[in-house]
């Protein structure tokens, strides 16, 4: 595969997990939901060269089963990774190696990350510009990140869970993608991971503004 884009690609291919090591993604730019709602992936794709890749954004939402090293991708180009890691349960590799000088949004990346509690000290975070929520519900999180610069970043509930901020309007834009155009999600599995009600508020408040359709 040598394309300009993967971005739903895969996405709520929930029971999805075949080999894709192979796979020439050396032109992609955007990646953003690629992996959103495979729940059962599972492979090896470290070997990937990444090095075009701008966005990032919610790549392993729910991804729950996932659990493979990223360490050696070269996220250089990469300017969002706002929810990559968000609720990838499983997930807990390391990332430290990682360029992230480019990175401008980490918005809730670990949010639900329940397992990951890897180093991420040697990350330069200078040019990022919000932070909110970056580890809400990542209960095993406990990593120092005192070496990080810090110099005006929106920092949020980094680290707390605080509903006020962490709130359903982030989640549904970590399912959006990065352009206008509409994507369709699976009601059933946001009702599944937010109940019902928070689901049709959230939908009714916030889905035209970030392009969500309740059907």
């Amino acid at each position: 595969m040598s394309l300009c884009r993967c971005t739903v690609q895969l996405t709520d291919a929930s029971a999805f997990d075949q080999p894709l090591e192979k796979w020439d993604v050396s032109n992609v730019h955007y990646m953003d939901s690629m992996f959103a709602w495979a729940y059962s992936f599972n492979q090896p794709i470290e070997r990937w060269n990444v090095s075009n890749v701008y966005n990032m954004r919610a790549m392993l939402y729910f991804a729950k089963s996932f659990n493979q090293p990223l360490n050696s991708w070269n996220v250089s180009n990469v300017y969002t990774i706002t929810c990559m890691f968000g609720g990838a349960k499983s997930f807990n590799q390391p990332l430290n190696d990682w360029d992230v000088s480019n990175v401008e949004n980490m918005v809730q990346m670990f949010d639900d990350a329940s397992s990951f509690n890897q180093p991420l000290d040697r990350w330069d975070v200078s040019k990022v510009k919000d932070m909110t929520c970056m580890f809400y519900g990542a209960t095993s999180f406990r990593q120092p990140v005192t070496a990080w610069k810090l110099q005006g970043q929106t920092t949020r509930g980094i680290f707390l869970d605080l509903p006020d901020y962490c709130d359903m309007e982030s989640r549904v834009m970590c399912l959006t993608p990065h352009n206008d155009e509409v994507m369709k999600y699976d009601l059933e599995d946001m009702i599944n991971l937010f109940g019902e009600k928070t689901v049709r508020d959230a939908l009714r408040l916030y889905g035209e503004k970030y392009g969500l359709k309740e059907d």
